[in-house]
Order: structure tokens, then C-alpha cells, then sequence
């Protein structure tokens, strides 16, 4: 049986090879893919996380943590839910779960990957059924 990442785990993934801005390098990253999808593929939605910067207060897609014991991060860091991106299971450094974050970390990030997409459930109009 390989990995199994879940939701709300920080891992350490090689997020390289890269193009442009995207975030690169061996970096502490967060499962936010729901537990019951991507499990067939081996695949995974995480978001991955940086130092924090008094300017990203201005972001809604920065997410501001504190270290903590359950974390296991050492400074205070952002989670940049604009960088989100689905990797494989094989990206994730199999010696390195570094933590986890609070169901209510995962649900700002949640949030904050509806904005980034400007997704309101109120806008959804039911599908009519036949």
C-alpha cells in the first residue's frame, strides 16, 4: 500500500519542475482534496505554503498560520490558496508528514479557493429534472 495523504495533512512535496510563478522547490503543503475523490488516481489537491509577509494581510487567498505543536511548522507561514494545484501521490516525500491543520484552517482555505474562482452557491440554479 503507498501513501495516503489526507485532508488537512501537511506534507513535504517536490513541487518541481515548474513554469512561470508557480510555487517551486520541496515545500510543506496541505491535502484540502476531500478524502473520497483522487484516491483511483493517486492524486491529490493541495495548496502549498510559504513564509508570511506583513503585505499578504491584503490577500484572501493567504491564509495566516501560527506554529504550533499539531502543524509542526517552525514561523509563522502563509497557506497560498492561489497556488493550489493537483499532484500526484508520488510528489510527496514519503519520510516528511510534517502535521496538520485544524478543521477550521482547511475551511478558510476552503473559502478562500471560492474566491479565487468567484464562486457563490447562491448563483447555482438547480438542474430541472426530466
Amino acid at each position: 500500500m503507498g501513501l495516503d495523504p489526507r485532508r488537512g495533512d501537511i506534507w513535504y512535496i517536490w513541487l518541481d519542475p515548474t513554469e512561470g510563478s508557480e510555487m517551486a522547490k520541496r515545500r510543506r503543503c496541505v491535502v484540502v482534496s476531500h478524502d473520497a475523490f483522487g484516491r483511483d488516481l493517486d492524486l491529490r489537491v493541495i495548496v502549498p505554503i510559504t513564509s508570511w509577509q506583513p503585505a499578504f494581510a491584503k490577500q484572501p487567498f493567504l491564509i495566516n498560520i501560527k506554529p504550533d505543536a499539531l502543524n509542526g511548522l517552525d514561523k509563522e507561514s502563509a497557506i497560498n490558496s492561489f497556488q493550489m494545484r493537483c499532484v500526484s501521490v508520488n510528489r510527496f516525500d514519503d519520510v516528511n508528514r510534517a502535521g496538520i491543520v485544524s478543521p477550521q484552517i482547511v475551511a478558510k482555505i476552503a473559502k478562500a479557493i471560492t474566491v479565487i474562482v468567484a464562486y457563490d452557491y447562491k448563483d447555482v440554479k438547480p438542474e430541472p429534472t426530466a
